[in-house]
């Protein structure tokens, strides 16, 4: 869907991407270790599509979004202060400074990017 937005497309025009967005609205973030449902590099894409489409899509998403990422960000008083702990599917792999790193960016999409299509 973030693709089909570079490429030029329009949801209005393009039913598919009305599709997509549904989709991924309906498997939302969700911070669930034991449930394997966590995916940052899912969850950073699918922002980026959903801020792209707007309206609902973004402000169902980007709520579900802070309730599943904000709240998980570590407040102890140590060194990992601040980051999010490297779990799900690319979180392992990736480490503390990946997770962080991407967690960090799939927040702030809204100001990375503007709306491609109006």
């Amino acid at each position: 869907l973030f693709c089909r937005f570079f490429l030029g497309q329009d949801p209005k025009e393009v039913p598919v991407m009305n599709a997509a967005a549904n989709l991924i609205l309906a498997h939302p973030p969700v911070w669930d270790e034991k449930g394997g449902s966590i995916d940052h590099y899912y969850w950073y894409y699918a922002t980026y599509a959903l801020c792209q489409m707007g309206g609902h899509y973004w402000t169902e998403w980007s709520k579900k979004l802070t309730d599943a990422v904000v709240k998980t960000q570590r407040q102890t008083p140590d060194c990992a202060k601040g980051s999010w702990d490297p779990v799900g599917a690319w979180g392992e792999d990736g480490g503390r400074v990946y997770s962080t790193a991407i967690l960090a960016l799939t927040l702030e999409a809204y100001y990375r990017y503007t709306r491609l299509v109006r």
